[in-house]
Formats: structure tokens, sequence, C-alpha cells
């Protein structure tokens, strides 16, 4: 998910008219964080109440298309109007199917390693999301240089 977050705003920086791209930087992480806020608070219910590998299976199954569907939008459209609000549109649905898998995954980490191991694997898991951002800013460089920002993306 970093890696995406970084690819999008890198994206945004450099198609964006010059006046509006710190505004547009913002939407983005505005647009993601009301998503997964929106869907969150039903996310965990969903991952309680539902089969959780069934969930989430359908969650990646739904979160593949969207995320192409993001890269080809950076891919094929300017960042115009038009282009920027499909981008969001789509930006927000991403991070709604995101809201549901997380706490999901959560949510089978006891059931996968036992009570002895779980304090471990969610710390493991914690530290593994706090390294991932640093790293993807200078993953998302060398994607981007080689293969475009939508390649980048749709790479992650």
């Amino acid at each position: 998910m970093p890696l995406q977050f970084v690819s999008q705003i890198f994206w945004v920086q450099t198609d964006a008219a010059v006046d509006s791209r710190v505004v547009f930087v913002g939407t983005i992480a505005t647009v993601r964080g009301a998503g997964m806020l929106f869907f969150g608070l039903y996310g965990g219910a969903l991952a309680d109440r539902f089969n959780r590998r069934r969930l989430l299976i359908v969650t990646q199954s739904a979160v593949i298309p969207v995320n192409l569907l993001i890269a080809a939008v950076m891919s094929l459209s300017p960042a115009d109007r038009a282009g920027l609000s499909a981008f969001f549109a789509l930006t927000f649905v991403a991070a709604g199917l995101a809201a549901v898998d997380a706490p999901t995954r959560q949510a089978l980490v006891p059931d996968l390693l036992g009570p002895r191991l779980t304090p471990g694997g969610i710390s493991i898991n914690a530290a593994g999301m706090q390294i991932s951002m640093p790293v993807s800013m200078f993953a998302a460089g060398f994607l981007a240089a080689a293969f475009g920002f939508a390649g980048a993306y749709a790479f992650a």
C-alpha cells in the first residue's frame, strides 16, 4: 500500500497543473483516509460475521480490477478534471476495500499463529509496515523510472 500511495503522489506532482499539485497531493491522502474511515467502520464487523478466508478472497478479487483501473487512469488519462475525478473515485473504492481487508487479516493472525505466537506476529507486522514506507519511496522512484507512474502503481 505505501508503494501505491507514493506512486500516486509522484503522478499527481508530475502531471497535474502546477498551481494545484499540493492540493491534489493532500486530496489523495484525504480520499484514502475517508475511504478507510467510512469502510473501516464495517471492516471489523464483516471480519467477525463472515468466513475470513472467503472475505479476503472477495476483497482481493475486487481490489485487483480497481487497482488496474487506477493504473489505467494514471497511464491513459491526463490529470485534468475528468481524469482526476475518476482517479479519486477509484482511490476511494480501493481504500474502502483495504479497510475491509486489513481487519480481516488482523483477525486471522491468532487463528494462524496460536495464542503463544500472536503477540510476536502482530509486532512483526507493525514493524514491517513502519519499514515499508521509507523503502517504498526509493522503490517507487526506481519503478517509476523503469515503468512509469502507472507501471509502478500496478506493480504494487
